[in-house]
């Protein structure tokens, strides 16, 4: 139970790490674009386009920032690997690039069309569950476990 509650608070802290990064990277690029596209807009006359193009590129920026530190660095997002925690696979080795190519579009795609009430309800499974499991562990039933890592 105490490890449980651990991994638990782990969890939490790095998937708010992870979220903080996103959205900084997120109004980094979309901001300055957004500006752009309303220019655009004026010109075009679409008024959807701007809505449309900035949850695109907030998916794509998503899914870049889950997958591509997770691909160098064995299975850590840059949360995980402040918090030293790893997702592996049942016999104990890092994921494979495909589980993890598959795990973050997921995650990113189900995130943007929920307009990130799912992030909301994975923070509440986090809490709740007492194998600390969230949505996209119960979901896509990836054969993911998370486990405290020796960070290199």
């Amino acid at each position: 139970m105490h490890v449980n509650r651990r991994l638990r608070a782990l969890k939490i802290y790095s998937s708010l790490v992870d979220l903080v990064f996103c959205l900084v990277l997120a109004a980094l690029v979309i901001v300055p674009t957004s500006i752009s596209f309303s220019r655009l807009q004026e010109v075009s006359g679409g008024d959807i386009t701007i809505l449309v193009l900035s949850i695109l590129m907030g998916f794509v920026l998503s899914f870049l920032y889950l997958f591509i530190p997770s691909m160098f660095m064995k299975g850590y997002t840059i949360g995980m690997r402040i918090f030293h925690l790893q997702f592996v696979d049942k016999d104990g080795k890092p994921i494979s690039l495909t589980k993890m190519l598959i795990r973050s579009f997921v995650v990113s795609l189900v995130s943007y069309l929920t307009l990130g009430i799912a992030i909301i309800i994975n923070l509440v499974l986090i809490i709740k569950r007492e194998d600390v499991n969230d949505f996209y562990d119960i979901y896509v039933n990836d054969n993911l476990k998370l486990v405290e890592a020796e960070v290199e």
